[in-house]
């Protein structure tokens, strides 16, 4: 019981005030807008700097470990696409973004604390790693969807070629890629810039906890009840049986096991709302998922967490 006390409950109780401030007239959403700014360009990245450029690379036996979590992620992706994406008769646009909000958890804002606190350095190395492959693999699998739609005039080579623009632009996985520099040249940035990482860094996921609780205020669930509550289940209770079923596959145990189910538990995160939007499709759908896994996720994710309390 400690461990929900001390590590789930402060982050959900954070996305609760967060909400409840979000409700109030006189906290306007351009403030919503400019945390998230600040979490995404400035304190994101100064973290997963600060935590991946004094780790080492991964190695060949994290390729091993990660592929436990990201083997099921790709199959329920493709799941998602062929059997929901036809059940709920979606174009291919709206298969990619509800498999994409399906499949693409809260790793950042929840999983960074949550991990930390409940396996120490090792669950973090983990969550960290899952967190440098795991969006830019699925964006690229959604690429890859829209790119298939016959209606779609631009070929996959150029659809790729805006991904990988995206992806310059994207100050997470810079942020991953210069740290990885970093890492592999052990590399060590000047004092300045060590002390404004060090300042940002501890900002990323309180705040980002608090802007995803006010951002779901605004969230109006009318009409995508079914799709985000299948959303939800998929994300909260399919994924992690897919996960646990592929580790113990793969003789993948421990501390390392653990984290991947934590992972695999978690809801579904806010940048799964922001790329819809960027697509123009599904973006309400998506914040409703986010929404609803959030919500069962308080569940589920303290029952996870009293089950291991000892195993790891």
């Amino acid at each position: 019981m400690d461990i929900v006390l001390t590590s789930a409950l402060p982050l959900f109780a954070l996305i609760g005030l967060g909400y409840w401030v979000g409700k109030l007239d006189s906290f306007p959403e351009s403030g919503v807008k400019g945390i998230i700014l600040f979490v995404w360009y400035l304190a994101m990245p100064a973290l997963i700097y600060k935590l991946m450029s004094v780790n080492p690379l991964p190695d060949l036996a994290d390729t091993w470990m990660l592929s436990g979590f990201l083997i099921p992620m790709v199959v329920l992706f493709m799941l998602t696409v062929l059997i929901l994406g036809s059940f709920f008769n979606h174009d291919y646009k709206e298969r990619a973004m509800y498999a994409y909000s399906i499949s693409f958890g809260n790793k950042a804002y929840m999983g960074i604390p949550l991990t930390y606190a409940t396996f120490g350095d090792v669950g973090l190395r983990v969550n960290i790693l899952i967190l440098s492959t795991h969006e830019v693999i699925l964006i690229l699998l959604a690429v890859l969807v829209m790119a298939a739609d016959p209606k779609q005039k631009k070929s996959i080579l150029n659809s790729l070629k805006e991904a990988g623009l995206g992806f310059m632009k994207n100050p997470v996985i810079l942020s991953i890629a210069f740290a990885m520099l970093a890492s592999a040249y052990q590399y060590t940035a000047p004092s300045p810039l060590l002390t404004l990482v060090d300042l940002l860094a501890p900002a990323a996921a309180p705040a980002g906890l608090f802007a995803l609780g006010a951002s779901l205020a605004s969230v109006n669930a009318k009409g995508d009840r079914v799709q985000a509550s299948v959303a939800a289940g998929a994300k909260l209770f399919l994924f992690p049986l897919m996960v646990y079923t592929t580790t113990q596959i793969m003789n993948i145990s421990g501390t390392e096991q653990y984290t991947l189910l934590l992972l695999s538990c978690l809801p579904t995160g806010l940048n799964a709302f922001n790329y819809a939007v960027t697509v123009g499709t599904g973006s309400r759908r998506a914040a409703s998922t986010i929404l609803y896994s959030t919500l069962v996720s308080m569940i589920t994710v303290s029952l996870f967490l009293l089950f291991i309390s000892g195993r790891a």
